[in-house]
């Protein structure tokens, strides 16, 4: 009867092996996604600030160019203002 039992304990303490080897085969697949995951994260993090750096400068180039355009169409106002007085004097002039 002892050997029954010993056998029956020798069983259980190899099924429990197993189901620990199960369980820890099972956490470091967990433990390979998370380190996955988080090289993901960090890798679309580096990507989001890139892109916010990026529409920073179009944003800045976006403001120079309106600046711009405002000067150059001053400067078209300003010359067809010259260019109608100088159509005014021109005008005074007779042949």
């Amino acid at each position: 009867m002892k050997l029954h039992k010993t056998r029956k304990s020798v069983e259980q303490i190899n099924e429990a092996n197993t189901a620990l080897d199960s369980i820890s085969a099972s956490v470091n697949q967990i433990m390979d996604m998370n380190t996955q995951i988080a090289a993901a994260t960090e890798q679309m993090s580096s990507t989001v600030n890139e892109i916010d750096r990026n529409m920073a400068n179009i944003s800045d180039a976006a403001d120079n160019n309106a600046e711009r355009s405002d000067r150059l169409s001053d400067t078209g106002c300003e010359l067809s203002k010259h260019t109608q007085d100088l159509q005014e004097a021109i005008g005074s002039f007779q042949v």
